[in-house]
């Protein structure tokens, strides 16, 4: 009988940060070494690849779960996984650059938080007839129809 490991050591793409763990939902299949997976860093969704997948859960630390499983196949290759992993180290890189280095342009996905107005935000509008500061501008830009990112 197969043990189903429910950790899994991710590399995204932010420099000096160190490969990550995460736990495995039970909705979701386990994604093979070289796969990439949609996971959440701080407020922010990216995409990583998964490097190893019979990971250890960390002591005292709360996992977050991965978000997504993006492919059922490997994306990269064991050998240039490896390849990309052994210049990270060589290099004093993080491994996320070097992964993402050896992936092929626009294949990742990035979060872009965006804002819009809320009901209470246009009544606040509604009722600020002539007056005027950065905040209202904003609330008024919002609410003909404008969307700003963050």
């Amino acid at each position: 009988m197969n043990v189903v490991p429910s950790f899994i050591s991710v590399a995204v793409n932010i420099p000096a940060l160190d490969l990550l763990t995460y736990r495995i939902p039970e909705s979701l299949a386990v994604p093979p070494r070289g796969a990439r997976v949609l996971v959440t860093v701080g407020a922010r969704q990216l995409t990583g690849c998964v490097v190893a997948t019979e990971v250890a859960a960390p002591a005292d630390v709360e996992v977050r779960e991965i978000d997504a499983v993006l492919d059922v196949e490997p994306f990269l290759p064991a050998t240039v996984l490896d390849l990309a992993l052994w210049t990270a180290e060589y290099y004093v890189a993080s491994p996320g650059s070097a992964v993402a280095a050896a992936l092929p342009p626009l294949v990742t996905m990035h979060s872009q938080r965006r804002v819009t107005i809320t009901e209470r935000g246009r009544a606040h509008v509604q009722e600020s007839t002539g007056q005027r500061g950065a905040g209202l501008a904003v609330l008024r830009a919002l609410a003909s129809g404008h969307s700003f990112s963050v």
